[in-house]
C-alpha cells in the first residue's frame, strides 16, 4: 500500500511539473505613444490593456498560459514603429501586436506583421486607407473609420449649414486626407475654391502653421471650421482660435473627439464643438450598456479618471483576441484569423462585427457636441464633456463591399485581401 502511494504521488508531482513547464508565458506586443503629441492617448491605451491583462491572468491566462505585454514607445514616428514591431516579433516572439498612435503608424506596422505572419490589432487608426488599400488578412481594426465618421458629420453639416462656407485645417498624412475627402463627399463641399483647405505638417506642426491656417479661415469668413487634427495639435488649434475670438463667429468641428483632447483644451474652449466618436464614457449610462458601465467604473476606481477612446479600443482588442484564441483552441495565426472573421460580439456597448472581407469593425457611431463649461465642471473629475445628439448603426455609415472593391480596383489592387 505504501509503495502504491509513493508511486501515485510521484506521478502527480511529475505530471504537475510537466504542466508547469508547458504553461509558458505568452507574449503580446503593444506599440503606443509614450511620448510626443499623442502621449496622453498612449497612456490610456496602456491603462485599458492593463485592466484586461490583469483580468486574463487572474482567470488563468489564455488556454492556460499566463500572458505578458511588452510595450514599446513609437514616438509617433513610422520608422520607430516598424522597428518596434520587428523587435517584438523577432526578439520577444509576440503572438499578436496591438496598438498604434495614428494611421501612419498602423500602415507601417501592418507591413511588418504581414511579412512575419503575425496578427495585428491596431487601436486608434481611423484612416479609411487602413482597411482598404492597406488591408491585410493579418490585421483587424475595431475602431470606426473616416468614411463612417464622415457620413455622420456630412449629414449634420448639410442639414445645419446647407449654404455655408466650410474651411478644412488638415493634418498632412493619411488620416487627415482620408477624413477630409470623406467629409467633403458627404457634405457636398468638394468645391475647393469655395471650401478651402490648409494642410498642417504632421507630426512636426507648430503654432505658426496653425495660426496661419486660422487666419485664412477668418479672412474667407468661414461658417464651419473642420479641424482634422488630433492630440496636442487639436489642442493648440483650439487655444489659438479662442485667443483670436473665432469660436463666436463659426461652428467648430473636430472629426474625432476624444476625452483627453477635451481635458487638455478645457471646457471653455471645447464648448459647442461637434464631432463623431464610436465610444465615450457617457454612452454606457445613456444606453444601459452594462459591460461598458463596469469598465468605466473599474477604470475610474484605478486611475481617478474616465477611460477615453484609446482605452476602450485596447480593452476590445485584447478581450477579443483572447476569445478568438480560445474558440480556435490554438495560438496559430490562421486559425485565430478564422475565429475572428465575421464574428459578432458585445464588448463595451451594443453589438459589433469583424467584417470578413476587409476585417473592418462595424459598429455604431455617435454624433456628439461638447457641453457648456458649467455642466462639465459639475462632474467629479470635470470630464463630463459629451452630449450625444445622434446615433447611427454601423450598417448605416460603413462602406459597402461594392464601394470597398471599387476603391481597391481604382488603386490597382485585387478585390480581395486574400488568405493568411
Amino acid at each position: 500500500m505504501l509503495f502504491r502511494s509513493i508511486i501515485f504521488f510521484t506521478i502527480v508531482i511529475l505530471t504537475s511539473s510537466i504542466f508547469a513547464q508547458e504553461a509558458t508565458t505568452v507574449t503580446i506586443g503593444m506599440t503606443y505613444a509614450r511620448t510626443g503629441p499623442y502621449a496622453q492617448q498612449g497612456l490610456d491605451q496602456w491603462r485599458g490593456a492593463q485592466i484586461v491583462l490583469d483580468k486574463i491572468n487572474r482567470e488563468g491566462g489564455i488556454l492556460g498560459h499566463p500572458v505578458e505585454i511588452v510595450y514599446r514607445d513609437v514616438r509617433n514616428r513610422p520608422d520607430v514603429a516598424a522597428k518596434a514591431a520587428m523587435e517584438l516579433i523577432e526578439k520577444y516572439h509576440a503572438k499578436m501586436i496591438m496598438g498604434a498612435s495614428s494611421s501612419g503608424i498602423a500602415s507601417e506596422i501592418v507591413k511588418v506583421c504581414a511579412a512575419h505572419k503575425t496578427l495585428y490589432l491596431p487601436d486608434h487608426s481611423s484612416s479609411s486607407h487602413i482597411t482598404c488599400e492597406a488591408a491585410s488578412p493579418w490585421m483587424f481594426r475595431s475602431c470606426f473609420n473616416a468614411w463612417m465618421g464622415a457620413k455622420a458629420l456630412g449629414a449634420w453639416i448639410k442639414k445645419n449649414y446647407p449654404e455655408g462656407r466650410v474651411v478644412y485645417i488638415t493634418a498632412d498624412y493619411s488620416w487627415g486626407w482620408s477624413v477630409e475627402s470623406s467629409i467633403r463627399r458627404f457634405s457636398d463641399t468638394q468645391d475647393e475654391g469655395r471650401h478651402k483647405t490648409v494642410l498642417i505638417p504632421h507630426p512636426a506642426s507648430g503654432d505658426a502653421e496653425i495660426r496661419s491656417a486660422l487666419e485664412l479661415a477668418e479672412r474667407v469668413r468661414a461658417d464651419v471650421l473642420v479641424l482634422t487634427l488630433f492630440g496636442n495639435e487639436l489642442e493648440t488649434a483650439l487655444e489659438l482660435a479662442n485667443e483670436m475670438g473665432l469660436k463666436q463667429r463659426m461652428q467648430f468641428i473636430a472629426p474625432e473627439l476624444e476625452l483627453n483632447q477635451c481635458a487638455g483644451s478645457g471646457p471653455e474652449r471645447m464648448q459647442n464643438v461637434v464631432g463623431v466618436v464610436d465610444w465615450v464614457w457617457e454612452a454606457p449610462y445613456q444606453y444601459d450598456y452594462k459591460k461598458g458601465i463596469e469598465f468605466v467604473e473599474e477604470y475610474a476606481r484605478r486611475y481617478q479618471h474616465y477611460p477615453c477612446w484609446a482605452a476602450s479600443l485596447a480593452y476590445i482588442n485584447l478581450t477579443q483576441y483572447k476569445e478568438a484564441v480560445e474558440r480556435a483552441g490554438t495560438f496559430d495565426g490562421p486559425a485565430v484569423i478564422a475565429a475572428l472573421e465575421g464574428r459578432s460580439f458585445v464588448a463595451l456597448k451594443d453589438e459589433q462585427t469583424w467584417r470578413a472581407f476587409d476585417h473592418q469593425g462595424v459598429q455604431s457611431v455617435f454624433l456628439v457636441k461638447c457641453k457648456p463649461a458649467e455642466e462639465v465642471r459639475k462632474d467629479r473629475y470635470q470630464l463630463d464633456f459629451f452630449q450625444i445628439i445622434d446615433r447611427f448603426d454601423g450598417d448605416q455609415v460603413v462602406r459597402t463591399k461594392q464601394e470597398w472593391q471599387a476603391q481597391r480596383l481604382a488603386a490597382g489592387l485585387p478585390p480581395e485581401i486574400g488568405k493568411p
